[in-house]
């Protein structure tokens, strides 16, 4: 994956960045189903580093961010992430991802009255 450019070369149709950060993400899928968070959290840094590379928005940005924190949230070691997402997303009018956001911020919130796991 690391050798894969951002760019593709003038014959080829595929765009490489898209088909890293797909396989990426398929990557994470897996480690969250098999709950594995800390490979989550290193898979979903390569996508977030990709994006970078690559110029994404910040909106983009901000998916890929609060893509880590069920992992976080598993390690008790969630933060202040879904907090700088639904700023993000407040001002994308992105509803989906601010409902996700407000669930994920109740859930934490609740965890750590029960006193974390």
């Amino acid at each position: 994956m690391a050798y894969l450019p951002d760019h593709p070369a003038a014959n080829e149709t595929a765009i490489p960045w898209n088909v890293r950060e797909s396989i990426l993400s398929t990557g994470r899928f897996s480690a969250v189903a098999v709950q594995d968070w800390q490979q989550c959290l290193d898979l979903n840094a390569e996508i977030a580093a990709s994006e970078q590379r690559r110029g994404a928005g910040k909106h983009e940005v901000a998916g890929a961010l609060f893509n880590r924190v069920g992992a976080l949230i598993r390690l008790a070691e969630a933060g202040p992430v879904p907090a700088c997402c639904q700023q993000v997303f407040e001002e994308h009018a992105d509803i989906p991802a601010l409902a996700a956001v407000l669930s994920t911020r109740r859930q934490y919130r609740d965890r750590g009255a029960r006193g974390g796991h």
